[in-house]
């Protein structure tokens, strides 16, 4: 959002036709992976290309619904591209078999008339172009597609019950409740389950299920999180954009139109890596100044401290500072990246050097802890009891250092089943409830992997 007030106007324009050329990638991905799934597993096999290259249908869908109104945005001799580059995107929609999608292009195009105060006649087109083509695939193209055909029926369903409304019901009452237990500065990013395990009642569980990670509600998600404290930060910078947004500069208004269709998803939706940081990012290109891409510069003052050829240039230290942090974001992304490549290498070689090597970079990497703590389980199992010993040593000091993640806590369980150890697996269970007593956690009977499977 400090970014996007400071992007100048010519990139503004290019930047939505970049988002909307990234709209047609992911709308194309989607329909293709629809169309021949076995031409995608050819290319990169054991991924699924069912949320696009977004990883996510719901996110795919919000991501395409931001699109529209670049889309929309068009001026001049790109008028004509319109219904094209809409009949694409409405195939990415139809596509993903979510019930967002067939919600939020809708959405989109009433945000084209009220902030952007786009051409009635244009939305009725655009709208009219989308219903079409969403109607198309749904009755004539998805029916003898194999991949799609089962997942329209149950887009379908979606729409004649009320159980994923129950479902955030029971979320949001258990959130608010988790909330209260922590309400100033909240439980910590991504802790959002386990406020939700620890404070829901059985019967929010029943209905809702246990695997609620996240609030799926920007404001709700704030304030579990951060509690009051991050929350009256984030509604105080709402509260300043605003009234900005609700008069976007000259070229900017697709990018309030974008904004809100995403806000929209958010209060309903999950956060996204894809589209929580665009919506932030768009948020803050429409809150720019509205004199800014048109007002003449007032001449600068006479420069007093430095020479002419220094006006303008930032100093030494803000030179130094801005490489430093860069060299710093560059250092810890090496890190992450090196790190997450031998996890997978090790996850996919039972490689446990390699789990080693993927901690030594990043200690605090919980994935390759547990699973460097279940390989050691199955060694353990095999025999080796110092390989038993230290599976425990690493899940407890994981346990330790995170008391409060149900995940790391079954996974401590896990470790206990792997080695044939069920009195210590009853214990992690006591253990467990004492902290989430409504979770539905039993213990499954111990059948460690056959060590031929090695």
């Amino acid at each position: 959002m400090v970014l996007g007030p400071n992007i100048p106007p010519d990139a503004v324009s290019r930047m939505r036709g970049w988002l909307v050329g990234a709209g047609l990638v992911v709308a194309a991905v989607a329909v293709g992976f629809r169309v021949a799934p076995d031409l995608f597993d050819r290319v990169v096999s054991d991924l699924s290309f069912r949320g696009s290259t977004a990883g996510n249908p719901v996110f795919a869908a919000a991501f395409l619904a931001a699109c529209i109104p670049a889309a929309m945005g068009s001026k001049g001799a790109t008028r004509r591209w319109l219904v094209p580059v809409l009949a694409v995107l409405a195939l990415g929609f139809a596509a993903n078999g979510e019930r967002s999608s067939l919600v939020l292009p809708f959405v989109a195009l009433a945000t084209c008339l009220w902030p952007m105060r786009a051409d009635r006649a244009r939305v009725l087109l655009a709208g009219a172009t989308l219903a079409v083509v969403v109607s198309t695939w749904i009755l004539l193209v998805a029916p003898f597609l194999r991949s799609a055909s089962h997942e329209v029926s149950e887009t379908a369903r979606q729409f004649d019950t009320l159980t994923g409304e129950r479902q955030r019901l029971a979320v949001y009452t258990a959130d608010l409740r988790g909330f209260t237990r922590r309400p100033v500065l909240g439980w910590g990013p991504t802790n959002t389950w386990s406020a939700f395990l620890s404070s829901a009642t059985p019967e929010e569980i029943d209905t809702a299920g246990r695997g609620w990670a996240e609030a799926h509600n920007i404001l709700l998600e704030s304030l579990v999180t951060t509690g009051l404290a991050g929350t009256a930060a984030f509604v105080w910078l709402v509260l300043r954009i605003a009234p900005r947004m609700a008069r976007p500069p000259s070229g900017a208004g697709w990018a309030a139109g974008a904004v809100l269709t995403l806000a929209v998803f958010h209060f309903y939706e999950p956060l996204s890596l894809t589209v929580t940081p665009l919506m932030f990012l768009l948020a803050g290109v429409s809150a720019r100044a509205p004199d800014r891409a048109t007002a003449p510069q007032p001449a600068a003052a006479p420069e007093r401290t430095l020479g002419p050829e220094r006006a303008g240039r930032p100093s030494a230290f803000g030179r130094v500072g801005v490489g430093a942090a860069l060299a710093a974001m560059l250092l810890i992304s090496c890190l992450a990246l090196g790190s997450s490549a031998l996890e997978q290498w090790g996850r996919t070689h039972y490689g446990e050097w390699s789990l080693r090597a993927s901690l030594r970079l990043q200690p605090w990497r919980l994935s390759a802890t547990e699973l460097l703590a279940r390989n050691l389980s199955v060694d353990g199992y095999l025999g080796d009891e110092a390989a038993a010993a230290e599976a425990r040593s690493v899940i407890g000091a994981a346990v330790r250092q995170h008391p409060w993640n149900p995940h790391v806590r079954l996974s401590a369980l896990d470790v206990e089943l792997l080695l044939r150890n069920l009195p210590g697996a009853q214990g992690w269970v006591r253990r467990h409830l004492e902290r989430f007593p409504s979770d539905p956690v039993t213990i499954p009977p111990p059948c460690p992997p056959d060590p031929a499977s090695r």
